[in-house]
């Protein structure tokens, strides 16, 4: 093997280690479950919960209607997933620092309890909406609409969708929707909420007008294919330049420069190295959003047209919106994918 390509080889092992390093800053144990539980693997597999199971970024909890399961994360802190429910656990940099945790309520029921706020706690992503927490207890549930509700229990949770924000305090909640964003701030009192009513009445809004809810979701998955085109262009063409400073560094040392070969490293391929880091953890997140989003979502929504109707052909809006959503996953979004992931 010549010094090029050994060079070239370190470099892989390098962003590969700094990759792994990344995904295995936050922990996520299975400390309980009960009834059907799963889990959807980064690999590709489907396997029984079990207890003590770690989960890795690109897992994702599915629970059956009977299905119960708590997660311990971190330094003790629980996440609860409720009966029929997919909840995923990826990396990203939504924000200008790091890379972090992120939670996503793909659909149904998830609540959170952070005995110590370390600064370091994961965001929450629920529909088109995205929560930095500040606080120590609240739940949020995401409809098959599309709408996510936010409710507070203790402590303070910050909720955005696209430029629009709220700060949400003890006993208040904000209802975010596909189509009209994030509603307005409202108190609750205790036990004054019936989630599983509110599921009920988001389901019955998805299947009383199946073609509007698929548009709405084809509007979140061009958001999704938008993202991960950005930052798929943007890996591309920082791994480019990354070759092309590593010749140079090469050249430079063969030619006895080490001090400039040196400087190079520290001054523009280590930084570059890490921007590129970044572009793949979110091009990776954007699109295992779009594959969320099509098999807990919008098959449910397709299985349940498909019955509700056995023997005669489909609604004719939800017709051309299934179709239309169909080809830009397929044209679109195929390949960022693994053979994992599909």
């Amino acid at each position: 093997m010549n010094r090029r390509k050994l060079f070239l080889l370190i470099t892989i092992l390098l962003i590969t280690q700094s990759l792994w390093q990344v995904i295995w800053a936050t922990d996520a144990d299975i400390i309980f479950f009960d009834g059907s539980v799963d889990v959807k693997t980064a690999a590709g597999e489907l396997i029984p919960a079990d207890f003590g199971m770690r989960l890795k970024p690109g897992d994702v909890i599915i629970t059956g209607l009977d299905g119960f399961c708590e997660l311990e994360v971190g330094d003790g802190s629980v996440v609860t997933v409720q009966p029929d429910t997919a909840f995923s656990i990826q990396n990203a940099m939504l924000g200008d620092s790091e890379p972090e945790t992120v939670f996503s309520i793909v659909k149904g029921q998830v609540g959170f309890r952070f005995d110590r706020l370390s600064g370091k706690e994961p965001r929450i992503r629920s529909g088109n909406a995205v929560a930095g927490i500040r606080g120590t207890e609240f739940t949020v549930v995401s409809g098959t609409d599309g709408r996510s509700l936010f409710v507070i229990s203790d402590g303070l949770v910050e909720v955005r969708a696209g430029s629009a924000g709220v700060n949400l305090s003890r006993m208040e909640a904000v209802e975010v929707s596909l189509d009209r964003g994030l509603g307005e701030r409202f108190a609750v009192l205790e036990d004054e909420i019936n989630f599983t009513d509110w599921r009920t009445q988001a389901d019955a809004a998805a299947f009383e007008n199946p073609g509007k809810t698929l548009s709405d979701m084809t509007g979140l998955l061009m958001e999704y294919l938008d993202n991960a085109e950005h930052f798929w262009n943007s890996y591309r063409e920082a791994d480019a330049e990354l070759q092309r400073l590593g010749d140079m560094v090469i050249e430079l040392r063969e030619e006895g420069a080490t001090d400039e070969a040196d400087e190079i490293v520290q001054q523009e391929y280590q930084p570059l190295k890490t921007r590129a880091l970044h572009h793949g953890l979110n091009y990776r997140y954007y699109a295992l959003s779009a594959v969320n989003l099509r098999r807990h979502v919008v098959s449910s929504l397709y299985v349940h047209q498909r019955t509700s109707a056995w023997g005669e052909p489909l609604p004719g809006e939800f017709r051309s919106a299934y179709r239309e959503f169909t080809r830009l996953y397929e044209e679109r979004l195929i390949r960022y994918l693994t053979d994992a992931d599909i």
